[in-house]
């Protein structure tokens, strides 16, 4: 399974991850501003977007 998805995520730009762990941000940003607190927690995703852009 690693290999799988270590061959998968090499096709891809590291860059393409890297953008994609920002749009967590503004997405639970928007949401915090406009009080849905209860739904702000998709910054949970940086981490693994960050970490499959460095590493890939």
């Amino acid at each position: 399974m690693t290999r799988g998805t270590e061959n998968y995520t090499a096709q891809e730009p590291s860059d393409w991850f890297l953008r994609a762990a920002g749009a967590p941000i503004v997405g639970s940003l928007a949401l915090y501003v406009l009080s849905r607190k209860e739904d702000a927690h998709v910054d949970q995703l940086v981490a693994p977007f960050t970490l499959i852009g460095v590493l890939g």
